[in-house]
């Protein structure tokens, strides 16, 4: 395999499940009968990655994703994890509807509270998780 390759399957892990929601299933038929993998370009094409670096820039790329996420409020990637999640099961109104109240629960957090003020006072919030 080369370094712009990786597999995308696991049948044994559910990948015959999930796999043909992710990519057009005759894409998903062939990687699992195959066991072939397909070029990064191509993931990327079908959704199944998000971002291509370069080797040598892999390590520098993680730890800038790290550091932006490392600045978020803990609390408001854990609701949007939470709600991303939820929301695959439920029909369009229930995922709203979910957001909504995750929304008003956001609201009543000492992260809420640091976000408006770091904002109003132009500096960088100092998030505390709840």
């Amino acid at each position: 395999m080369t370094p712009t390759q990786i597999l995308v399957y696991s049948p044994v892990l559910g990948g015959a499940a999930i796999l043909p929601k992710l990519v057009p299933v005759n894409v998903a038929k062939y990687l699992l009968f195959t066991g072939k993998s397909l070029p990064a370009s191509e993931m990327k094409q079908y959704g199944l990655v998000n971002e291509i670096v370069e080797h040598e820039q892999l390590y520098s790329r993680v730890q800038e994703l790290c550091d932006d996420l490392a600045e978020k409020s803990p609390l408001v990637l854990q609701r949007m994890k939470k709600i991303a999640n939820q929301a695959q099961d439920q029909t369009r109104q229930s995922a709203l509807d979910s957001e909504l109240l995750e929304l008003r629960e956001h609201f009543l957090s000492a992260d809420i509270q640091e976000g408006l003020a770091a904002f109003s006072e132009k500096r960088k919030p100092v998030f505390i998780g709840n």
